[in-house]
């Protein structure tokens, strides 16, 4: 008698296969223990699987439709098929039932880092001391800056390290720590007017503006140390500002410094003093706009808006540049 046996089968008829190879974008070698994740464009539930010693690796018993292809792994930029470039969204692949795509290939690019040591003038050792790196791209035409990674801060040597960032030109910004910690009175002086010696937001190599920032341009899989920033003092000067509203109405007034929307732009609280004004204090020499917001539901002529008003019932109004002078 005859007994019939069913061949052996990785996967039921009506399921799908993806299988393929992830490399090292710079050098073509395989990587090993990447992490690739098969995620369908309709559902959440994500397929998941790992690289072999040779850099392979197969997703079985999908279901048929379109996935996004994505691949992780240490000391890499999380990089997806098809994409041209380590923060693309790559291209979908789909498949339909029973069939099995075969020799995709991810190239994953080794991230890149920034590392150095934040100084005062004399040498001295910032700790604490928050440093960021910030992409210039072109969108649309214009130049952009964006923050990349997540922001480092200072040792106890006043080092810092900055990983996981795509290739591309960066400034390096440091922002000072607390400023009840580095703020240094400078005498003689009377206690309430004592100005003060403070440390302010700087840009590598040791500049307030940013047209005087030195660009640092790194290439694929770059390890660049030694970026060493001096961070700036500077004494500050009070400023005061009154804005003219209705009755009833408070508005929260701030002092912006540098673009809207660029990671160089700093806000600066105020105290609200009894007649209504709000003073800034140590405020760091430099060109400012007054931004007054009002929470209200009182209706307002914003036609004419009232002096010193930047946004007023949700509508924006040209800001009010100033310049503190700086104190010789």
């Amino acid at each position: 008698m005859l007994v019939a046996q069913a061949a052996p089968q990785d996967k039921p008829a009506d399921k799908c296969v993806l299988s393929g190879s992830v490399v090292d974008a710079a050098s073509g070698l395989p990587l090993t223990r990447v992490t690739l994740r098969a995620q369908p464009e309709a559902g959440d539930q994500a397929t998941a699987t790992m690289t072999d010693a040779k850099g392979n690796f197969k997703l079985v018993n999908l279901q048929a439709g379109s996935y996004k292809l994505r691949a992780e792994r240490n000391a890499y930029l999380r990089s997806a098929h098809g994409a041209k470039r380590a923060d693309g969204q790559g291209s979908v692949v789909s498949v339909a039932a029973g069939q099995e795509l075969k020799d995709l290939q991810i190239r994953m690019l080794p991230f890149e880092v920034l590392a150095g040591t934040v100084r005062e003038a004399d040498g001295e050792p910032l700790v604490g001391v928050e440093v960021v790196a910030s992409r210039q791209v072109f969108e649309q035409g214009r130049r952009q800056v964006f923050a990349e990674g997540d922001p480092a801060h200072t040792d106890d040597l006043g080092q810092f390290r900055i990983p996981n960032l795509p290739p591309g030109k960066y400034y390096v910004l440091a922002k000072p720590p607390d400023s009840h910690k580095n703020d240094r009175p400078t005498l003689p002086a009377s206690p309430k007017d004592a100005p003060v010696e403070l440390l302010v937001q700087s840009l590598y190599p040791g500049v307030l503006d940013s047209s005087a920032a030195r660009l640092i341009d790194l290439g694929a899989g770059a390890r660049l140390t030694g970026v060493d920033l001096v961070m700036l003092r500077s004494r500050g000067v009070r400023v005061t500002v009154k804005a003219s509203a209705p009755a009833k109405v408070h508005p929260h007034i701030t002092l912006q410094s540098g673009r809207e929307g660029s990671v160089l732009r700093r806000t600066i609280d105020g105290e609200v003093l009894e007649d209504g004004a709000v003073e800034f204090r140590n405020v760091p020499p430099g060109s400012y706009a007054v931004d007054a917001t009002v929470q209200t539901e009182l209706q307002a002529d914003t036609s004419n808006p009232p002096a010193g008003f930047v946004i007023i019932n949700g509508n924006r109004e040209a800001p009010h540049a100033i310049s503190p002078p700086c104190p010789p």
